[in-house]
């Protein structure tokens, strides 16, 4: 297969490489020696135009795609030493994986114990730059002892770690598995649950607490750690670790068919649950007590009851309270949050609409932070995108399954800003129409243009930021 090598110097990462650019040239004619390859080309990215020797030709990244894109050149394989020669971060990297695949064209690392580059670039790059040297040797080590079947977290309840850092069976313990797996599918293990009866994970752990067996850390048992025990595939003589996976690394506790069964299990029994309702409330500090002057509190209440036809209701009552000593007994300060949400609202747009009429044919704005919500949304985008590209590497989806999220992150990075402008007409249209089903957007609002809202005995003021004011 046709060869090319490429290497980027420009990065602020710096190696040994380019400084020794005749050993990496002898590791690429090995490799293409040993694969037996044919090398085209040899690129390099560099700042020390005049050090080039002539078995290089000088280009970057984009110059790379446009030699691919004439048409006299076929595909090849790139090779590069690892993936901090060709990204700064793990974003970038992708970007150019997915552009190099366009071509028809492949990619690997040469130079490092991940061929795969996006392997390699999970453990040597973050989203935001490169990790430093000892965390990559810690990597590295971690590699080199998982791939000779060594343990290098705690080993689960049943095993223990032998003298050679494998897993062996830990005979205190290895029953306490059998048994668990054992009342989950009803299937006799090793002549224990001969009546064959099958339990949920609630009852397991309430019969191993009052048979007195307790887990490894001598713990009192929970259903989250007899799951943590049914889904562990250890038991089957696998261990996976850090994108490794070795079958018969170690002596089997439960067979490949137990446990597939416990799985089924555990699928059909799973209850999706809805996503908590996300609560929207006052930015701390903002609603103060209009008698002591401390800050208010929200407190939700959800209340069941039956009616006089016997059907059962109920209802969630939001209410903000002030729960000083001052304001307790007779002299309680409360106020329904739905009351509160709305006299706010009309109260801005009284104020609203009074500047309206003061500064006509004037340009009025306020000044607003960026959205609380920006990092937040940001951080569950790259939290996304970190999975998906664990499961590309490990071969569960195609690198265009990131497209979508580079896309999106991308788009966050050039719309983000520190401050931005909302002006006067953008809020009165907003609050005109009061609508619960826009409470994230009205509250924003009110956020950031009130310095104070205070309540006594339900009654409501506020006071709100000066707008900055120009002549249109």
């Amino acid at each position: 297969m046709r060869l090319i090598s490429f290497v980027d110097l420009k990065n602020e990462f710096n190696a040994n490489l380019d400084n020794n650019l005749d050993h990496w040239l002898k590791c690429v004619k090995k490799f293409s020696f040993e694969e037996d390859h044919n090398i085209k080309k040899n690129f390099i990215s560099t700042k020390y135009h005049s050090e080039i020797s002539n078995d290089f030709e000088e280009a970057d990244f984009d110059e790379l795609l446009n030699y691919f894109k004439s048409p006299n050149v076929l595909p090849a394989l790139i090779v590069i030493p690892d993936s901090r020669y060709i990204a700064k971060n793990l974003i970038e990297l992708v970007e150019k994986i997915i552009e190099i695949n366009s071509l028809n064209c492949k990619i690997q690392c040469i130079n490092s114990n991940w061929n795969d580059p996006i392997n390699d670039g999970l453990n040597r790059l973050t989203l935001n730059g490169l990790l430093n040297e000892s965390e990559i040797r810690k990597r590295n080590s971690i590699i080199f002892k998982v791939n000779r079947g060594e343990v290098v977290t705690k080993s689960p309840i049943g095993y223990k770690i032998g003298s050679e850092g494998n897993l062996v069976i830990d005979e205190s313990h290895q029953d306490v598995v059998r048994k668990i797996f054992s009342l989950y599918t009803g299937i006799e293990v090793d002549q224990f649950n001969q009546i064959r009866r099958k339990l949920g994970i609630r009852r397991i752990s309430d019969y191993l607490n009052a048979e007195g067996i307790r887990t490894k850390n001598g713990n009192t048992w929970s259903p989250s750690s007899v799951d943590v025990v049914l889904k562990n595939r250890t038991y089957t003589g696998i261990y996976k670790r850090s994108g490794i996976i070795i079958t018969n690394n170690h002596p089997v506790l439960i067979s490949e068919d137990i446990f597939q069964k416990a799985q089924n299990i555990r699928a059909s029994r799973n209850i999706f649950k809805s996503p908590r309702e996300n609560r929207l409330i006052f930015k701390k500090g903002l609603i103060k007590c209009g008698i002591c002057f401390r800050n208010m509190n929200f407190k939700n209440i959800f209340r069941i009851w039956e009616n006089i036809s016997g059907y059962s209701r109920k209802k969630n009552y939001r209410y903000y309270y002030c729960f000083s000593i001052s304001c307790s007994g007779k002299n309680i300060n409360n106020i329904r949050f739905e009351i509160l949400f709305e006299e706010i609202s009309k109260q801005i747009r009284k104020i609203v609409k009074g500047y309206k009429k003061s500064f006509n044919k004037k340009l009025v704005y306020w000044e607003f932070p960026k959205d609380d919500k920006f990092d937040e949304k940001k951080k569950i985008l790259e939290k996304n995108f970190l999975n998906t590209l664990r499961d590309v590497s490990k071969g569960k989806l195609s690198v265009d399954n990131l497209r979508n999220y580079i896309e999106r992150l991308n788009n966050m990075e050039k719309s983000f800003s520190k401050e931005q402008t909302i002006n006067l007409e953008s809020i009165y249209s907003e609050l005109q129409n009061l609508d619960f089903k826009n409470e994230e957007k009205i509250f924003y609002f009110i956020n950031n243009l009130t310095n104070l809202i205070s309540i006594k005995n339900n009654s409501v003021r506020i006071n709100i930021k000066k707008p900055i004011v120009f002549d249109s």
